[in-house]
C-alpha cells in the first residue's frame, strides 16, 4: 500500500476502512453470532439510502436484508441515491 497523508482520500480508502472493521467482528462460528457486525452493515446501507431489516430464526444470526429504492421512499417521483 502507499503512503498517503491524512486528509486526502485515495481511491478504494473507503472500502479499506470497511474492510478493517468487519475483520474487527468476531463472527467465528460457533457459536455463530453475527449480529453485532450485521447491525454495523445495516447501519451503513441505511446512511447510503438502503432500507434494512435483520430477520432470522436466531436472534444472534439474523439475515441482512437491505432494498435499495429506485426513487424516494415518499413515493413523490424524486430521483433515487446514486450508485456510482
Amino acid at each position: 500500500m502507499s503512503a498517503h497523508s491524512p486528509g486526502s482520500a485515495q481511491p478504494g480508502d473507503e472500502a479499506q476502512d470497511l474492510l478493517r472493521a468487519l475483520i474487527r467482528f468476531n463472527t467465528v462460528n460457533p457459536p455463530g453470532d453475527e449480529r453485532a457486525a450485521q447491525e454495523f452493515l445495516a447501519a451503513r446501507l441505511a446512511a447510503a439510502g438502503s432500507e434494512c431489516e435483520l430477520l432470522g430464526a436466531d436472534p444472534g444470526c439474523p439475515n441482512l436484508i437491505a432494498r435499495l429504492r429506485a426513487t424516494s421512499p415518499g413515493g413523490d417521483g424524486g430521483a433515487g441515491p446514486t450508485l456510482c
